[in-house]
């Protein structure tokens, strides 16, 4: 029999359950990264050929419906990008590596959506995303202020050298090298950590609100320790679209975002660091001004004006980077590095042009309205089993709102 949110007709399978959670384990536990250059093969591509091989023998066996508006966006992303990769006057080599990162980036979500289709296994899911971040973050917390930075733990926390005006810590990464990339993990992890705890509460499991309670103050301290603006952001948005998607009246919501949203602001580290980017009223004037948010404008100006030049097409996929001294040039501005432009969508406008962007936001707005639906479904459904996932369903529009969100701050 199925279990409760899997498709009808498609039964659980124990294996492809094990190697999708192991998947995203793997993915946000950032051991991917760590085991990179300690293991013979790259376990991306070890855990990516596994599990291609056990959705194709699942899609031949089972042969579960597949969803046409989500071929159909993928299609029109990839084909943006390597139309974008043929008229680049870039070197190929450049631009085919960025097919070829892309190529790899849909694989692993196919690989993974055939995989999770009919699991029913949600809270281990979601446990998979959310124990990770969080037992990483508890160990940021210990790192900064109990062992004061000594420890890296096999490489799992990450004390970086970054600096960021208004502060309070070191800005910590977790398994990756910048702590802003890092933040963007934690974001998609609050929403299901707010669903297990919403879970348990409905089934009256006090101790497993205690541990989802305490994941979720690690993740709310390793986000903090990031000291990244996009996340602080980013984290707020998820959160109030869950509780929007889970039932939570609107007014209420309101209220204790105000109230929540004063509370937070005044913490140092939040509050300072949020308000540091009305400091540039006056551009001119570089003291007290946070030059990470002027470097960020200029390297702005440098993507706008690559689009500018190529609006269909763009330079060419990840051909940001080669093609930055020319436009930098242009524009006249004195920028001592390379520098992203910290913005998904001008980072990809200026790359893949206006075919790309829209192949990628069909690709977004062809998940977001599956989650809205699955929301929907759940919260309205008269079955008992199918509406107990809708702390999930919300969790997943959650984390997807978030990370756009978080995408507007980073590249």
């Amino acid at each position: 029999m199925t279990t409760p949110g899997a498709p009808r007709g498609v039964r659980p399978w124990p294996l492809a359950t094990a190697v999708f959670c192991a998947a995203v384990l793997m993915e946000f536990s950032g051991a991917y990264g760590v085991l990179e250059t300690k293991a013979p093969v790259s376990p991306f591509i070890a855990v990516l050929g596994i599990g291609l091989v056990i959705a194709v023998v699942r899609m031949v066996w089972q042969r579960p419906a597949v969803p046409l508006a989500a071929v159909a966006a993928v299609t029109a992303y990839l084909l943006g990008v390597t139309i974008s990769a043929l008229a680049s006057h870039l070197d190929p080599l450049v631009t085919s590596e960025g097919v070829s990162t892309v190529l790899k980036e849909l694989a692993f979500v196919a690989v993974l959506t055939v995989l999770g289709v009919g699991t029913g296994r949600w809270q281990a899911i979601a446990g998979c995303i959310v124990v990770p971040t969080g037992v990483i973050s508890a160990l940021s917390g210990l790192n900064e202020w109990v062992l004061h930075n000594t420890q890296n733990f096999f490489g799992f926390e990450t004390v970086t050298t970054a600096l960021g005006v208004g502060t309070t810590a070191a800005r910590h990464a977790g398994p990756l090298p910048d702590a802003n990339f890092w933040g963007r993990y934690l974001v998609i992890a609050v929403p299901f950590c707010l669903a297990l705890g919403y879970a348990a509460r409905r089934r009256r499991r006090g101790f497993a609100q205690l541990l989802w309670a305490g994941h979720l103050v690690a993740l709310l301290g390793g986000i903090y320790l990031t000291g990244s603006r996009g996340t602080f952001i980013a984290t707020a948005v998820g959160v109030v679209v869950f509780v929007l998607a889970v039932g939570f009246p609107w007014q209420r919501v309101l209220t204790w975002s105000i109230v929540v949203g004063a509370v937070s602001l005044a913490v140092p580290g939040v509050g300072s660091r949020l308000l540091t980017v009305f400091d540039l009223a006056d551009e001119g004037q570089r003291v007290a001004v946070d030059g990470s948010i002027l470097e960020r404008l200029a390297t702005a100006r440098v993507a706008t004006e690559m689009f500018l030049d190529t609006p269909l097409v763009g330079v060419g996929p990840t051909g940001y980077f080669s093609a930055f001294p020319e436009y930098a040039a242009q524009t006249q501005l004195s920028l001592s590095r390379v520098v992203a432009p910290h913005n998904l969508y001008l980072g990809l406008a200026a790359e893949i042009g206006v075919i790309g962007v829209a192949g990628f936001l069909a690709v977004a707005v062809t998940a977001l309205w599956a989650a809205l639906r699955m929301v929907a479904r759940t919260r309205l459904s008269a079955t008992r089993g199918l509406r107990g996932l809708s702390p999930y369903t919300a969790a997943i529009l959650g984390a997807l709102v978030s990370w756009l969100a978080a995408s507007a701050f980073l590249h």
